[in-house]
């Protein structure tokens, strides 16, 4: 009898592993990566880009305020974006959608998913790896 709970617990286990094909892995930011996509909020949309070379980024977006750079650090599902640009054009110019701060996100080697809940609201970015020439 206990031969065969341990078979059920094992096939239940294989089971529960295969139901989710998501594959999501740790974002080093030491590698350099190239990403573009795109960024959402309730009221504004639009392209993004985000490189990223030994610990430090720089994000693009089409706008006034449209870059950021500086360093940038990952750790378990959490990416902070410590940024030494956006401050003055965020006072002067308003919003701004470019990565600044503290998100959770979720990495599978090629997609990368940035989010972060920001004045009751949620701001999030869906990017895609660049491919290379």
């Amino acid at each position: 009898m206990r031969h065969v709970w341990t078979l059920g617990l094992f096939c239940a286990l294989l089971i529960c592993s295969c139901e989710n094909s998501d594959k999501w892995i740790a974002l080093d930011t030491h590698d350099t990566l190239s990403f573009e996509g795109l960024f959402a909020t309730a009221a504004y949309y639009g392209p993004i880009e985000l490189n990223i070379k030994n610990g430090q980024f720089e994000c693009l977006s089409f706008g006034v305020n449209g870059r950021s750079a500086g360093k940038v650090v990952a750790y378990n599902t959490v990416i902070d974006f410590v940024d030494t640009l956006v401050f003055a054009t965020h006072v002067i110019y308003g919003p701004i959608f470019v990565l600044v701060g503290r998100y959770n996100y979720l990495y599978d080697g090629n997609n990368l998913k940035i989010q972060r809940n920001i004045n009751g609201g949620v701001i999030k970015y869906e990017l895609f790896a660049k491919k290379a020439n």
